[in-house]
């Protein structure tokens, strides 16, 4: 039998540095929770591709009055990447891309300041894992 899907959960959060929202004077960070499922790539080592979703909430402070607003944000997308397995323990180094649509519409605006994401997003990351 072939096996059709792998299938990944995920529990992330994190602060976004300003050079990637090019947005002065914000802050940003998200938290969330997503699921990835490869069509390609099943192999412990090499290229991989498929879908992810997941859901988000991300936080806007605008920083000199220290006003902060909240967004729920859900994403889906495509993703790729190479699995390069570290020894024979299981363990592997996985730098990947994620393109997402994030389905929120909403900019936020605080004391008649504006931060817009773009609805399209481009996500490079590199996990580090245990295949068992």
């Amino acid at each position: 039998a072939t096996r059709v899907a792998s299938r990944v959960e995920s529990v992330f959060g994190l602060e976004l540095p300003g050079a990637f929202h090019g947005k002065d004077g914000w802050s940003s960070s998200m938290r969330g929770a997503g699921i990835k499922w490869d069509y390609l790539g099943h192999d412990p080592a090499g290229w991989f591709a498929g879908l992810d979703g997941g859901w988000m909430r991300n936080r806007y402070t605008l920083d000199a009055p220290g006003r902060t607003a909240e967004r729920d944000v859900v994403g889906l997308g495509v993703r790729g990447g190479y699995r390069l397995l570290l020894g024979r323990s299981g363990l592997y180094v996985a730098p990947w891309v994620s393109v997402s649509y994030n389905f929120d519409g909403d900019e936020v605006e605080l004391d008649g300041e504006r931060f817009r994401r773009r609805p399209v997003e481009v996500f490079p990351t590199v996990h580090l894992g245990w295949r068992f």
